[in-house]
């Protein structure tokens, strides 16, 4: 089972565009159903492009991996966590399947993953055509670059605000394989 996961602080790949790969493959694949069967999205807030960021970037995906294959569990969550120079967790966040984020319903400490429970997303993602846009609902959650948007080879990932990212709305023919970048 692929774990695919992308940093939300990422400064070089806006995670719009793999939010937007991820909802053409559930088309493609005839829904989300079938496609958490065999793969699974997690957007790590505050992360940078391959690790790093403000956020807790350090989690263990070959345990989660292992447990799909040898027990038949997929993950529901990933335990991420901040550690310091001395290898101490200082913080810690469940990480939830896109399009599920992490947020605080307790009111406890934000380093607690305790605080945290999975509520559906309503970030604005336009992928291929026919899939529904999600709604932003956390400023923080999309990077200041992914907010322009990204260009796919004739696939229109719209931007937090709506507006096209300049590829001119086209969009691919029904059940195509479309490579982002």
């Amino acid at each position: 089972m692929p774990i695919l996961w992308h940093g939300l602080g990422d400064q070089h790949i806006p995670a719009v565009g793999t939010m937007a790969y991820y909802k053409a493959v559930e088309k493609v694949m005839g829904g989300s159903a079938a496609t958490e069967g065999f793969a699974r999205l997690f957007l790590l807030p505050g992360v940078a492009h391959c690790g790093g960021g403000q956020g807790p970037d350090a989690f263990d995906a070959p345990t989660a991996m292992a447990d799909r294959v040898t027990k038949g569990e997929a993950p529901s969550s990933l335990a991420t966590r901040s550690v310091d120079s001395g290898g101490n967790t200082t913080a810690g966040r469940p990480v939830h399947p896109f399009p599920y984020v992490a947020k605080n319903t307790t009111g406890g400490p934000p380093d607690d993953a305790g605080s945290y429970t999975p509520v559906r997303s309503t970030a604005l993602v336009a992928g291929a055509e026919g899939t529904e846009p999600f709604q932003r609902q956390n400023p923080l959650a999309v990077h200041p670059v992914a907010d322009r948007g990204v260009q796919g080879q004739g696939l229109t990932a719209r931007s937090v605000h709506g507006r096209p990212t300049g590829s001119g709305g086209r969009r691919p023919p029904s059940g195509q394989v479309v490579r982002l970048g």
